[in-house]
Order: structure tokens, then sequence, then C-alpha cells
């Protein structure tokens, strides 16, 4: 495949086809859903003060599934998006700053 012998390691192969390996394209998707219903599902702390980074609330869970939904799963991700793009208000603008933002930045979910 690509002339590439059969040993090729596939994170070489991905960042050479400009391509998200799959927990990329599983965060973008995340991020992609979040952003089409921010309004319905992420509340943010409102304060009396200035704070540096406005985060969205995350859910607290009352068992390990509920750390596996969209809702805190993709909250969270949401979180670690740089402002200007969690502020993107045009869609597919939206979708191609987190695309490039995931090709440079890994997500952590600990």
């Amino acid at each position: 495949m690509y002339k590439k012998d059969k040993l090729f390691h596939t994170e070489s192969l991905y960042k050479e086809l400009n391509i998200l390996d799959v927990n990329g394209l599983f965060h973008k998707n995340i991020c992609y859903h979040i952003h089409k219903y921010k309004d319905n599902l992420i509340q943010y702390t409102e304060h009396n003060y200035s704070l540096r980074q406005k985060n969205a609330n995350l859910p607290r869970p009352h068992s390990s599934k509920g750390k596996k939904t969209i809702k805190y799963l993709g909250i969270k991700i949401f979180n670690q998006l740089p402002e200007d793009i969690k502020n993107e208000q045009k869609k597919t603008i939206f979708k191609i700053l987190v695309k490039n933002w995931l090709f440079k930045n890994k997500i952590t979910l600990q």
C-alpha cells in the first residue's frame, strides 16, 4: 500500500498522508457533535470575577459508565480545545481548525 514495506509504521503513514488515526477521528467527531449541540449540552460556570479560561462544567458521573457517555467525554475533549477554536461560529471553519489542531496535539482523557 502506497509502496511501503508491510512493516511500515501506521503512525508515520498517517502523518505522510495527512490522515488522523482512529483516536483522532473519534475526538474530531466528538468535537463536531459538541460544537453542534453546545448550547443545549454545555453549562458554563458563572462567576462574579474574571477567569482566565472559560471551560464548560464537566458533568459529575455517578458510575464508570457515566464517564463513557458522549456528554461527559465530549465536554472533557471540548475543554481541551483553544478558546479561538471553541468560539468559532462557522461549522466549516470549526471543522478545519479542529482537524489541524488534532494533527498537532494529543488529547488526554485522564
